[in-house]
């Protein structure tokens, strides 16, 4: 759900373009060949390219390298989605709401369902009064639950909408002042609600925008330094809230910045070792922040993406960026599905390893060695809009995204389109394959 942005260009005549567009090429060739030297140092080479169409790294060849007896499958969603907003209600319940159906008509879906972790079962209900994707949902301290923005058949929202669900009802409540979709949401202190950047229909966008639940209304913070999406947010045990990373005009950036809630002002950490877009970003047990892989632009004539074997550690106390290690394989597209465990171990299942192509192996990070092990293998290989949360059995529900029409189980659809997939499946961090009771989907 990545857009490409191109800018008009004017005034100049046309020797200077020529001239300018001559010297832009010099300095580009010398800085890039700066910036492949610098990143060589610290992350193994990744040839990413759309001609690669092979492998999934999570099967072919690897099958040696992992434990399958982590996972089982459990029951299948009523209705396959991606990039779905995601929240665990009061009860313990996982409620997943809209989300994205792949390449087809009226993709940004209405449909909602949530699953009981303790009957290992799927259940619809109420449709949200607008269909979205992209967008980021939160349970609020009555127990309702808020989404907010995304992605509508007719273009991006500001709509933000409240499920009940003593009463199973939708309502809707106050709008964003700036529509946006695939932004980040975190719940402060205070109990309100922060949202962060994200997409909107000119391109990323730098607005802070902060939901009060008692007046169901939305104000805007002070902005953030630099528009951007795909970045991670991470709500710091002092209740400030970091941000890093992303991409601005589809560029990666370096910057990082924490948000004060209390003084309402943004300031700039050091920077990363390493950009990365639609990375993985945890607070561990110990205070530090995790950044998992993500992506950057790779230097090709196809505009195609380097995923990404690096991760980070963030020390707050020290307001520093170190490296930690390199994950086994390289994933992408891994910030709705990488998680803690209760152990304090990092679960990252699947990620891209190649433009709009998951793998369904998954690894785990051991924070006090700073290493990464083999997981286990998913039943299906999942990469962009797939998503993972943490159940209050300890297990991980990890479930949907998108998958390539070509492969056996994405059912019907444009051939070559991608998918939206119902599957589900179930981590069990103890390494023992989870017996699970049948249950079909209502």
């Amino acid at each position: 759900m990545k857009k490409f942005n191109s800018k008009k260009r004017s005034g100049l005549s046309m020797l200077a373009a020529v001239t300018l567009v001559i010297i832009a090429i010099v300095a580009i060739i010398g800085v890039v060949s700066i910036v492949n030297n610098a990143l060589s140092l610290i992350e193994p080479t990744v040839t990413v390219t759309q001609s690669i169409t092979t492998t999934d790294y999570g099967v072919a060849g690897f099958s040696s390298l992992v434990n399958t007896s982590y996972w089982s499958s459990a029951a299948p969603m009523n209705v396959a989605r991606a990039f779905s907003a995601v929240t665990t209600l009061q009860n313990g319940s996982v409620f997943v709401a809209g989300g994205y159906a792949g390449e087809v008509a009226n993709s940004s879906i209405s449909t909602a369902e949530m699953y009981n972790p303790h009957t290992n079962k799927w259940t619809l209900v109420a449709p949200m009064l607008v269909g979205t994707a992209g967008a980021r949902a939160a349970t609020l301290s009555n127990g309702d639950v808020l989404v907010a923005g995304g992605l509508g058949n007719s273009g991006v929202l500001t709509t933000c909408q409240l499920y009940d669900p003593s009463t199973n009802t939708w309502a809707l409540t106050g709008n964003l002042s700036e529509a946006t979709f695939d932004e980040q949401i975190v719940t402060l202190n205070n109990g309100n609600i922060l949202v962060v950047g994200g997409d909107f229909s000119g391109g990323e966008n730098n607005a802070t925008q902060i939901y009060n639940p008692s007046i169901g209304t939305w104000s805007n913070a002070a902005p953030q330094p630099l528009a951007r999406a795909d970045m991670i947010v991470v709500k710091l045990p002092n209740g400030n809230v970091l941000v890093a990373g992303g991409h601005t005009a589809f560029a990666p950036t370096l910057l990082s910045t924490i948000y004060d809630p209390t003084t309402n002002t943004w300031n700039a950490t050091s920077p990363l070792m390493v950009p990365g877009g639609d990375s993985g970003g945890v607070l561990l047990h110990n205070g530090d922040v995790l950044m998992v892989g993500g992506y950057t632009p790779y230097n090709d004539s196809e505009n195609t993406f380097q995923y990404l074997y690096t991760t980070q550690l963030f020390n707050p106390s020290s307001d520093k960026w170190t490296m930690t290690g390199d994950l086994n394989f390289p994933r992408g597209e891994i910030g709705l599905s990488t998680v803690v465990l209760p152990n304090g171990e990092v679960l990252v299942p699947g990620g891209n390893y190649q433009p709009e192509t998951g793998q369904s192996t998954a690894e785990l990070y051991n924070p006090s060695t700073g290493t990464w092990s083999m997981a286990g293998v998913m039943s299906v290989p999942r990469g962009s809009g797939a998503m993972a949360i943490v159940l209050d059995t300890g297990y991980v529900l990890v479930f949907g995204g998108l998958l390539p029409h070509t492969c056996s189980y994405c059912g019907s659809g444009t051939p070559g389109s991608d998918l939206a997939t119902n599957s589900v499946d179930l981590f069990n961090p103890n390494g023992t394959s989870i017996t699970t009771t049948s249950s079909t989907a209502s």
